[in-house]
């Protein structure tokens, strides 16, 4: 495996919860503002986008999303 380092000319996705979703979810943001407030000292965003449940699901998943963000690190 190679060191993050060599990743920094590779563009990279990472995808945060927001909001918890399940119990053993014990890591999470509260905001996509937050999230991407902590990512930005690693990382150059490019591109973000937010994905919600289809609304279908039952109880406190619907509060849940995921914030894609799109990138390089610094």
């Amino acid at each position: 495996m190679g060191k993050c380092s060599e990743l920094k000319s590779s563009k990279i996705i990472i995808s945060l919860p927001i909001g918890s979703k399940i119990p053993s979810h014990h890591s999470f943001f509260e905001t996509e503002k937050e999230a991407k407030e902590y990512l930005e000292n690693y990382m150059i965003i490019e591109e973000e986008e937010i994905i919600k449940p289809s609304g279908k699901l039952k109880g406190d998943i619907d509060k849940y999303k995921d914030l894609i963000i799109y990138g390089r690190l610094k």
